[in-house]
C-alpha cells in the first residue's frame, strides 16, 4: 500500500470542505472571482464566472457575506450603489485550504 493519496480522493475531500462549510460549487467560483479581482461589483462577477444575471448569484452573496469570507466595502447600501466586494482573511485562507496550498 502507498502512502500516496490518489487525485479523486483529493478532489472528493475538497468538496466534503464544501459541505462542511455550507459552501456551494457556485460560491466558490463567486470567491475565486472576488479573490482574484478585489473591489469588483456583482456585475462583473456575474460577468466573469460566465453567469447570465446577477439575480442567480444573490443568494451566493449573501451566503457568503453571512459565512465571513466576502465583504462589501461600500459607504453605503442601496441598490442605486454598486457592491465592491473584497475577500475577507477568512475567505482568503479557506480559498487556500480548499486548493491545498
Amino acid at each position: 500500500m502507498t502512502d500516496q493519496i490518489s487525485p479523486n480522493v483529493t478532489f472528493l475531500m475538497r468538496l466534503h470542505k464544501l459541505n462542511k462549510a455550507e459552501v456551494t460549487v457556485r460560491d466558490v467560483l463567486i470567491l475565486y472571482a472576488i479573490i482574484t479581482h478585489p473591489g469588483v461589483n456583482g456585475n462583473d462577477v456575474t460577468k466573469l464566472i460566465g453567469m447570465q444575471d446577477r439575480s442567480s448569484l444573490q443568494n451566493g452573496f449573501q451566503r457568503l457575506e453571512r459565512l465571513g469570507l466576502i465583504e462589501d466595502r461600500r459607504e453605503r447600501a442601496s441598490k442605486a450603489v454598486p457592491t465592491i466586494f473584497y475577500a475577507t482573511q477568512a475567505g482568503k485562507e479557506f480559498w487556500a485550504d480548499l486548493i491545498g496550498t
